[in-house]
């Protein structure tokens, strides 16, 4: 399993990558992609850790 950092718009994303498959697991914040260690290990495809996000007035920031 290979861990993959990524900085979109001033956002880090985090991705752990299996095998190569056409497979992606998404979560939100609470916990990280080694969630998904065993479908990827099994299944293969891509983990990724979306940025945590704070309500401010009535939008979105990503941190």
């Amino acid at each position: 399993m290979e861990r993959i950092a990524l900085e979109i718009d001033a956002s880090r994303i985090s991705l752990l990558k299996g095998k190569e498959r056409n497979v992606v697991y998404i979560h939100g914040s609470g916990c990280d992609a080694t969630l998904w260690e065993k479908q990827l290990e099994e299944v293969g495809g891509y983990a990724i850790d979306l940025p945590m996000a704070r309500v401010v007035g009535r939008y979105k920031r990503y941190l």
